[in-house]
């Protein structure tokens, strides 16, 4: 877990009564919030437990305390916020975002199967599958709303790749959802702060090595959009995850943050290095596949006219 760590084997049993309903509504999170009642969202959609309780400060503070470590504690205080995961029982993890507001505590519980879905069973076309497959260079981006879970996706199509195919895989993480075994390709996961320090530590490492796949969990903020850049410019074929609101939109939150000073700079290598974007909501998949046509708007900012020539 982040920062520290969390108490092991301390679940309050509200907390897993919480945790039991939602798995029974086959919710992807649930919210517990100070003076509220409890929400859970399934199928992206928030809906309020009207039979649940409002839950008060203490009882908010004891089912939080019940878990976070000392450390995590310290941080909560101090920033107003902070995320950890834990394990609920086998093939299961929760990742939880707690921040603090005017009258107490809200924490989101996100449920995470680590068990790698078949892809079959997501309906995923077998022809973007074979191109990913075939790629040698290039960038692919899973964008997905944050109820969407788009690592899981990732996880499932890497997960194939390694079924069919012999390649050398670096999955980089700060926390280590999904776990591979080497079925044909070779699969390394480095945590990050744990097996190395940061991700520039990693970029160095990586570029002494020599991969044939780099996969970086989420691209959150222009440090991380650099470095999938940065190795797809390299030569290798880099998977990464964003949360955005569409196709387009995946490629408008990179120019976000990117220095605004440099944006034509970005364009440019988003043209040349860009070769998919996946953009999943619900069941349903919306695919932009680079071209030249594509890559010639990208290049001179004319993102609203893609969705013509797609």
């Amino acid at each position: 877990s982040k920062e520290g760590g969390i108490k092991r084997n301390m679940i309050h049993y509200k907390l897993q009564q919480f945790i039991d309903l939602a798995k029974q509504n086959n919710a992807t999170s649930f919210v517990l919030s100070t003076d509220a009642k409890v929400y859970l969202r399934t199928n992206n959609e928030l809906k309020k437990l009207n039979d649940s309780e409002k839950l008060n400060k203490n009882e908010i503070d004891e089912i939080i305390l019940s878990f976070l470590s000392i450390d995590l504690q310290k941080k909560l205080i101090n920033d107003g916020n902070v995320e950890c995961f834990f394990d609920t029982e086998a093939n299961s993890k929760i990742k939880v975002q707690i921040f603090a507001h005017q009258n107490g505590l809200t924490a989101t519980f996100n449920l995470i199967k680590n068990e790698i879905a078949d892809l079959e069973d997501l309906n995923f076309p077998d022809q973007i599958l074979t191109k990913i497959n075939n790629l040698d260079s290039g960038l692919v981006i899973f964008g997905g709303k944050p109820s969407e879970n788009t690592s899981s996706l990732m996880a499932s199509i890497i997960n194939e790749i390694n079924k069919s195919t012999t390649k050398h895989i670096l999955y980089l993480n700060e926390e280590t959802t999904f776990e591979f075994n080497n079925i044909k390709s070779l699969i390394n996961q480095r945590k990050i702060q744990k097996n190395v320090e940061n991700y520039e530590s990693a970029l160095k490492e990586i570029l002494k090595e020599h991969f044939d796949m780099i996969v970086i969990e989420e691209i959150k903020d222009e440090k991380t959009l650099k470095i999938a850049l940065n190795l797809s410019l390299s030569g290798y074929i880099v998977l990464t995850t964003m949360k955005t609101n569409s196709t387009i939109n995946t490629i408008q939150k990179c120019k976000f943050l990117y220095s605004n000073q440099k944006e034509n700079e970005l364009l440019e290598i988003l043209a040349s290095v860009l070769k998919i974007i996946i953009y999943k909501e619900n069941q349903a998949f919306d695919i932009l596949l680079n071209n030249h046509q594509i890559s010639t708007l990208i290049r001179l900012n004319k993102l609203h006219q893609i969705k013509w020539v797609q």
